[in-house]
């Protein structure tokens, strides 16, 4: 039902509403078989929904991938909360990759992904440089013990420098 709305909302000649939040928080099922594959390709060219909240959905690295391309696609996403999942490193990184080139998204909420960690924050402190649309990045609780520090400031720092040009 989450993916047919989806895939609805950025289709106007539907006749239906818009839809512009979708919240599957607190359905750790989401997070298993085709559910994330599914919902991140309804969302790759879907231009109305402004938030999607994947907070507690058990979504894993793998899922990760999947989120990472739609970021890279979507044009339209502006607060993404995924928060207390399984993500690691690997998920960072294809976030990351994926906010490359994304220009619209505003807040990234990646709290309480405790093996995150401090490789994971220095790949999104390195995408911070070239990324020039994310005003909030929230790592609490992801495990930083410090030694990305230097990448985040690094990134932090061409970010601000890029803003201002």
């Amino acid at each position: 039902a989450a993916v047919a709305a989806a895939a609805a909302a950025s289709d106007p000649e539907l006749g239906v509403p818009t839809l512009r939040t979708l919240s599957l928080a607190d359905n750790p099922k989401v997070g298993g078989g085709a559910g994330p594959t599914a919902i991140f390709t309804a969302l790759e060219q879907n231009t109305s929904l402004l938030s999607l909240d994947l907070s507690r959905c058990a979504l894993t690295d793998a899922a990760a991938a999947g989120m990472g391309w739609m970021l890279h696609e979507n044009s339209a996403l502006r607060r993404l909360t995924a928060g207390h999942n399984r993500f690691g490193p690997k998920a960072a990184r294809a976030l990351a990759e994926g906010l490359l080139l994304n220009l619209t998204l505003r807040e990234l909420n990646l709290e309480h992904n405790w093996s995150l960690g401090d490789a994971g924050a220095a790949y999104l402190g390195a995408c911070l440089a070239d990324n020039e649309g994310l005003e909030v990045l929230s790592l609490a609780a992801t495990g930083l013990d410090g030694s990305c520090a230097p990448a985040l400031a690094a990134g932090l720092a061409a970010n601000a420098a890029a803003k201002k040009g």
